[in-house]
């Protein structure tokens, strides 16, 4: 049924098919779905409901409860969905929640407001521990991107991360007034790289040297975010400094982010290997081959990158936001490396969370 003109799934149009395993609703016109008895879809596992103005998270949590999709292997709800912030959680909470081990930024549920650049990426998918199915790429790497990889220097790759690191404001260290850490309104989040292999900080008292497009802002030609930036070589030797701007990198990346040319190191000069493989694609049978060797995938953050810990006598206010869910806050309590409290829900229905960047961390 894909690819039609469908506007909307009525009462009674699937009963009895018990039989039924996927169910493609993809591209077609559905701005709405009605509530009915579709308890016969039993034995359904694929659903796909991607390509449609659906504008009411609510429609889609009502439809699958009423399935019993408790069994399905790969949902597809991305594109031209569209959800508030507490929809990212409920919707996988619909079906149990038990088939993504993942977190996700992307455009699945794009969310305007004040502190939001249009069309931003915002929403982080959380999911429950469970098996990750290769229906579910998509989920992994929203886009269909492909593999590039591209040879700079580590002068280059230093402007990189301070491009990125634009991403936070400038916190005032003499200030006791409430602070804003995530800088929402001139950065966009898919703008943020973390590039891992090496260790560095991000020190958000210092002034960003490049604005949201890689371009250096005036009077911050010398501005330095980026600290404490080294690489460890195969022989043990840590390099630093002018020793590490010097050397030579390859970097793995992404076709959008490899050919654009807006972070430094980039651009097709700078590109040594380009493969028809998408990123989603490697993913998926990366996750095949370490479950068919290990019986599972295990993954584990190396903490290669945090903030500088601020040096100040005065009692800073440094916040941010996120999704305003017990799920959510879970995840803070149990993997946070830093005291981080809610102190209230803005205007927008995100959580508001104080983050204290004065004392070290600590790794879980």
């Amino acid at each position: 049924m894909d690819n039609n003109q469908s506007i909307s799934i009525e009462s009674g149009d699937f009963a009895g098919l018990s039989n039924l395993i996927n169910l493609d609703l993809h591209r077609n016109q559905i701005s709405s779905i009605e509530s009915g008895d579709y308890t016969g879809l039993t034995s359904l596992t694929s659903l796909r409901l991607d390509d449609n103005p659906i504008s009411n998270s609510q429609d889609v949590i009502d439809f699958i409860t009423t399935l019993d999709a408790y069994s399905l292997d790969d949902l597809s709800i991305d594109d031209n969905i569209y959800y508030g912030n507490q929809a990212a959680f409920d919707i996988w909470d619909a079906i149990g929640g038990n088939d993504l081990t993942i977190f996700k930024t992307g455009d699945l549920f794009p969310y305007d407001g004040d502190r939001v650049v249009d069309g931003d990426d915002l929403a982080v998918l959380l999911a429950n521990w469970g098996p990750v199915s290769p229906g579910t790429r998509a989920d992994l790497y929203l886009y269909p991107n492909t593999m590039v990889a591209v040879k700079l220097n580590g002068a280059e790759l230093k402007d990189w991360l301070e491009c990125s690191a634009n991403q936070f404001n400038q916190i005032d260290i003499s200030s006791t007034a409430p602070q804003s850490l995530i800088n929402w309104d001139t950065h966009r989040t898919y703008n943020f790289d973390v590039i891992d292999g090496v260790p560095y900080q991000i020190d958000v008292t210092q002034p960003s040297k490049f604005d949201n497009d890689c371009a250096v802002v005036d009077g911050n030609e010398n501005a330095e975010r980026i600290t404490e930036l080294s690489f460890e070589d195969a022989q043990g030797v840590i390099h630093t400094g002018e020793d590490l701007a010097a050397m030579e990198f390859i970097v793995a990346t992404n076709n959008y982010r490899a050919f654009g040319g807006k972070f430094a190191g980039t651009g097709p000069e700078h590109v040594v290997l380009e493969l028809p493989d998408e990123n989603r694609d490697v993913l998926a049978q990366y996750i095949t081959a370490q479950t068919e060797a290990h019986g599972q995938v295990n993954t584990a953050a190396d903490h290669n990158w945090s903030f500088k810990t601020i040096d100040t006598a005065t009692a800073l206010d440094i916040r941010f936001e996120t999704q305003d869910t017990d799920k959510a806050a879970t995840f803070i309590n149990e993997t946070k490396q830093r005291a981080m409290t809610k102190v209230s829900v803005d205007e927008l229905g995100f959580a508001v969370y104080q983050i204290d960047l004065t004392v070290e961390p600590t790794t879980k």
